[in-house]
């Protein structure tokens, strides 16, 4: 009888620590998924309630201290200006004027060179980065690409890689032309992009 009521004993506290270990796993799950920051479902990412759709890389802008821009690097001149500039999830928008004065056609070409910061926000480790940059153009050949490169082929969570890109404008233009550039990670198995545009319009 003492072995019966001991078995019984053993079995219920067996029961108990199931149960226990049970409501653990179950209170472990439930609070990664309320505290984790990303979460992906149907090749969408959600972080912080913004939702990255498929191909889009998360991204946040980092902005240098005392820029007005989302760029920096090579001052502008009296032959560039921004009209308007806007960072709407996945691309960077910016467009340039380009002001010039009788004879100006004559001068030396100008170079510029800028960078643009960009953190991973995910809790992914971004892989095999990439950039490509293509230009597009009415007229004349009015801009010449020298550079484009990132200094980050591969970003943890956290990190910011740098885009850099440097560039001449050369003669008078007033045609329409553009400059794009497309950053591609691999993130968690799939290929996400972040495209940078640059517009340049004649005075």
């Amino acid at each position: 009888m003492q072995h019966k009521n001991n078995f019984i004993h053993k079995a219920k506290i067996s029961r108990f620590v199931f149960v226990i270990y049970l409501i653990f796993i179950v209170t472990l799950g439930i609070s990664y998924s309320w505290f984790s920051t990303t979460l992906q479902m149907n090749g969408v990412i959600a972080i912080e309630g913004y939702q990255w759709p498929d191909g889009q890389l998360p991204n946040l802008p980092v902005i240098d201290e005392g820029s007005d821009h989302y760029f920096s690097g090579t001052q502008l001149t009296d032959r560039m200006n921004v009209k308007s500039e806007s960072w709407e999830g996945n691309t960077y928008n910016v467009v340039f004027g380009k002001s010039y004065q009788f004879g100006q056609i004559f001068q030396p070409a100008t170079t510029f060179e800028w960078t643009i910061k960009i953190k991973n926000v995910s809790n992914y480790t971004y892989t095999d980065g990439t950039i490509d940059t293509s230009e597009e153009r009415d007229t004349l050949i009015a801009l010449s690409i020298d550079e484009s490169s990132i200094d980050k082929s591969t970003l943890q969570p956290g990190e910011v890689v740098t885009f850099h890109i440097k560039f001449s404008l050369r003669v008078i233009s007033t045609a329409r032309e553009e400059i794009q550039s497309v950053l591609r990670y691999n993130v968690n198995g799939e290929t996400r992009e972040f495209i940078f545009n640059f517009k340049f319009e004649g005075a």
